[in-house]
C-alpha cells in the first residue's frame, strides 16, 4: 500500500515539473515574440523625406510620408528636439524648424514597428552658433561632448616630448559613443593659437581620420613653430554647439 502511494505521488511530482517546465516555456516564447514585435524595423514607414531652406536661410521645413496614426519625433544629431506629435494623414509638413547641425534623425513609430532616418541639410540653411565660449579643457582630461540625454562623444588629449626643437606632441584619443556621424579629426578641423600670436603649424597623422559610430581612434598632432609657451588647441565643425578647446602648457 505505501508503495503505491509513493509511486502515485511520484508520478504527480513529475506531473507538476512537467506543467511547471511548460508554462515557463510559454511565457519565454511570449516574452521573446513581444520583445522582437517591438524592436522590428521597418524603413517603408517612413519614406519621401524632403528637406528645404527658408528664403532666409535661418530655417528649414521637413516633409515626409508615413501612416496615419504613426508617432514621430525629429531632432538634430546634438539630441535637440525640434518636433514631436502624431500624424493625423500619411503626410506631414514641418516649417520653421532651427537644428544645430546640419543632420536631423527623423523616427516614426507605428504599432511597434520602428523606422529612422539620418538626413542631411542643404548647405544653405545658416546655423546659428551661440558667442558664448566653452572653458578649455586641460591635458590629461577627458571632455565629453554630451547631448541633452548622453555622451556623444569624448576627447582625451595628452602632451607627449619631442627631439625636435620648436616642435610639440600631441596625443588624441576619440571615442565616438553615439554621434551619429563620424568625428573628423582632418588637420583643417583644428586650429592653434599661443600667447604671442605666433602662426602655429599643425599636421594631424593619421591625414585623414575619421571615428565611426561606437568606434575609438588615436591621432597624433604635430605643432611646429611653438616652443614652451602656453598655447591652446581649438576643434570645431560646423556641426558642433560649440568649440572644443584644450589647454597646452
Amino acid at each position: 500500500m505505501n508503495s503505491k502511494h509513493l509511486t502515485k505521488r511520484n508520478k504527480l511530482g513529475t506531473l507538476s515539473i512537467f506543467l511547471l517546465i511548460s508554462i515557463v516555456f510559454i511565457f519565454l516564447s511570449i516574452s521573446l515574440k513581444e520583445r522582437a514585435i517591438s524592436n522590428t524595423n521597418d524603413d517603408s514607414l517612413l519614406s519621401n523625406v524632403i528637406v528645404q531652406t527658408s528664403t532666409t536661410g535661418s530655417n528649414i521645413s521637413v516633409k515626409f510620408k508615413s501612416v496615419a496614426g504613426s508617432t514621430y519625433t525629429i531632432s538634430d544629431i546634438n539630441e535637440h528636439q525640434l518636433a514631436q506629435g502624431k500624424l493625423s494623414s500619411n503626410r506631414l509638413v514641418l516649417n520653421n524648424l532651427q537644428p544645430t547641425s546640419y543632420w536631423i534623425v527623423i523616427k516614426v513609430i507605428k504599432n511597434n514597428i520602428r523606422a529612422k532616418k539620418l538626413i542631411s541639410i542643404p548647405k544653405s540653411y545658416v546655423l546659428a552658433r551661440s558667442s558664448i565660449t566653452r572653458k578649455p579643457t586641460l591635458m590629461g582630461t577627458t571632455f565629453r561632448y554630451v547631448g541633452t540625454q548622453h555622451t556623444l562623444f569624448s576627447m582625451y588629449a595628452k602632451q607627449s616630448h619631442s627631439a625636435k626643437r620648436g616642435e610639440r606632441i600631441v596625443l588624441l584619443t576619440v571615442q565616438n559613443n553615439d554621434y551619429r556621424i563620424p568625428v573628423d579629426l582632418s588637420a583643417h578641423n583644428f586650429s592653434v593659437s599661443n600667447v604671442h600670436g605666433a602662426k602655429v603649424k599643425l599636421v594631424a597623422q593619421p591625414a585623414d581620420c575619421k571615428v565611426l559610430r561606437g568606434k575609438k581612434r588615436k591621432v597624433v598632432l604635430l605643432l611646429s613653430g611653438i616652443d614652451n609657451d602656453r598655447a591652446v588647441i581649438t576643434y570645431d565643425t560646423p556641426n558642433l554647439t560649440l568649440p572644443i578647446s584644450f589647454i597646452l602648457d
